[in-house]
């Protein structure tokens, strides 16, 4: 009889755990069906949906890191044990990992998030490093509204997979710039990996926005070669690391002398040109992104021989033959609405101006403003600049 009695019990007891488990699991998947019929299924459009692979090794361990911490890696939809995700972290260490993403097709929200082993990505895209996220909120749960926006944004170097606009994005080739006042022409450029990559170009410049004289009236333009590295290749082509020019000013002519109020300017010298611009601050203060530091310099370092004017009467001039520039610009402080991203700039531009005679007789200049030394004759110019870019 006691035996009898304990079995029942056992019966009874396993009957009372099995059945609520059983409502618990009925309950998740009525819960399931219902939350993935809240949203319209547009799968007829997946082909014409937003899709793009994140490349930027930095922002996708950023990532990772959140995943991490969230404790939201899954495999086969279960937990991943922390020995499984410690050795699979060096794949991410190595820079071996990509992201692959999908935006909803009626709005910007994301609907597939994947990461994805690069090197053994095929056409299909079916080797996924974990189980994909199929819903943005739940993604933004984990990650957080700072970077599911940076996402969004596509502020980060990436490989756009959308159907009716494969790898068309501006500037992300870097080829030319046919601006005759600030000429940028690349003939080589290397890249290791999709994370970086370097720019030699040759570039001219005609006139200078920061000393406050007009390239038509300086009689020179300045031309050479300038080599650029983006440490995190971008589709646009201002967000580079460094970079440094080097060039000779030669001499142009004045379109518009009679238009000058103090006489005209001629070149007195051949001229070196140097500029450096970069974000030193991004390895030294955190949040100070996007701020370049830019010098600038100019340099007469021989004089012309009195025959190279070719005068043949006395002749007053002026002569700009040095110049500098320091400048300190903050880009991307933050997104004016629908305008683009807002930045602000300050520095100090300086020149000197001298006032020289020719005379037929003399093969020297003759200096007529003898009494100013070599600083005397330099001028500042502080300025401001802000504006909004888009790209």
């Amino acid at each position: 009889m006691k035996k009898i009695i304990i079995g029942l019990i056992l019966i009874l007891c396993s009957g009372i755990y099995v059945y609520p488990q059983y409502e618990n699991t009925r309950a998740t998947a009525e819960l399931e069906k219902i939350y993935s019929n809240l949203e319209y299924n547009t799968t007829a459009f997946n082909d014409l949906k937003k899709k793009w692979i994140i490349n930027d090794p930095v922002f996708i361990r950023e990532i990772y890191n959140r995943f991490v911490v969230k404790d939201a890696l899954r495999m086969d939809g279960k937990k991943v044990p922390e020995e499984e995700i410690l050795k699979r972290s060096n794949q991410i260490y190595e820079g071996n990992i990509i992201i692959e993403l999908r935006k909803r097709y009626y709005d910007d929200e994301i609907e597939y998030f994947a990461f994805k082993v690069a090197d053994e990505l095929n056409g299909d895209g079916s080797i996924l490093f974990f189980d994909p996220v199929t819903d943005g909120f739940y993604l933004r749960s984990i990650i957080g509204n700072i970077i599911y926006k940076k996402i969004q944004e596509q502020t980060y170097y990436f490989t756009n997979l959308t159907k009716t606009e494969f790898n068309t994005k501006s500037g992300y080739y870097f080829d030319l710039n046919l601006d005759m006042l600030n000429m940028d022409v690349v003939f080589w450029s290397s890249t290791s990996n999709y994370k970086n990559k370097y720019l030699l170009s040759a570039f001219g410049q005609w006139g200078n926005d920061y000393i406050f004289v007009p390239g038509w009236f300086l009689g020179d333009y300045v031309g050479g070669l300038k080599v650029t590295y983006y440490e995190k290749v971008s589709n646009n082509p201002l967000d580079y690391t460094y970079n440094i020019g080097l060039g000779m000013g030669f001499i142009t002519g004045n379109p518009f002398p009679e238009d000058l109020p103090v006489g005209q300017l001629f070149k007195t010298g051949s001229s070196l040109y140097g500029t450096i611009s970069g974000t030193p601050f991004d390895y030294l203060i955190d949040g100070l992104d996007h701020f370049y530091v830019t010098a600038e310099g100019y340099v007469t370092i021989s004089d012309f021989v009195k025959s190279t004017y070719r005068l043949d009467e006395p002749t007053d001039f002026y002569s700009l033959r040095n110049y500098f520039r320091v400048s300190f610009n903050k880009r991307k402080l933050f997104n004016l609405f629908d305008f683009g991203m807002f930045e602000i700039g300050a520095g100090v531009g300086i020149h000197d101006l001298y006032h020289f005679q020719a005379l037929p007789d003399e093969a020297e200049l003759i200096d007529l403003e003898p009494q100013k030394t070599a600083f005397d004759k330099y001028t500042h110019y502080p300025f401001i600049e802000f504006g909004v870019e888009k790209i």
